[in-house]
């Protein structure tokens, strides 16, 4: 019954995101680089859960979300954000989350990856637009780390 509660609330979460990103977020943003609020929820959920099978869902469910209003070939970014969420998920194993400043250049590196699949898929350089949003989301990760912290709480660990 917990898992389904958490699972509904971060579904609950994803909708607002793709609110935000989607319908609010072009209307009020003035520069051409917007931030990846579904790729920093996917970080996010990577870093801090230690269930495959909720990366798997919410990395899946945010990359077909971005997928449905993409004009370009459909299914990319679920695979993509499936993939950088276990990456993230990879490196947060070995890494420890609470170091200072090891957040940033994950992120970085997260965002760049996902730009650099872009970039040989379609045959166009998007590695300085990738740069910018990478930079963009570093920006939006504290702000979105305290909401995701206030919807989605870390379980307690029984010892």
């Amino acid at each position: 019954m917990a898992h389904s509660s958490r699972y509904l609330k971060l579904a609950l979460f994803v909708f607002i995101v793709a609110l935000l990103q989607i319908s609010i977020l072009p209307r009020v943003w003035l520069f051409r680089i917007k931030p990846d609020l579904f790729l920093i929820v996917v970080f996010l959920t990577a870093m801090n859960s230690r269930s495959m099978p909720e990366i798997v869902f919410l990395s899946s469910g945010c990359g077909l979300v971005k997928d449905i209003f993409a004009f370009r070939l459909f299914g990319l970014n679920a695979l993509t954000m499936s993939l950088s969420a276990l990456l993230v998920y990879g490196i947060f194993q070995i890494l420890n989350k609470e170091l200072k400043g090891i957040k940033f250049p994950i992120l970085i590196l997260v965002t760049l990856i996902n730009y650099i699949v872009l970039t040989i898929i379609f045959g166009r350089s998007y590695l300085f637009a990738g740069f910018l949003e990478a930079i963009v989301n570093c920006l939006f990760l504290p702000f979105l780390g305290i909401v995701y912290d206030f919807f989605i709480p870390l379980r307690r660990q029984c010892v």
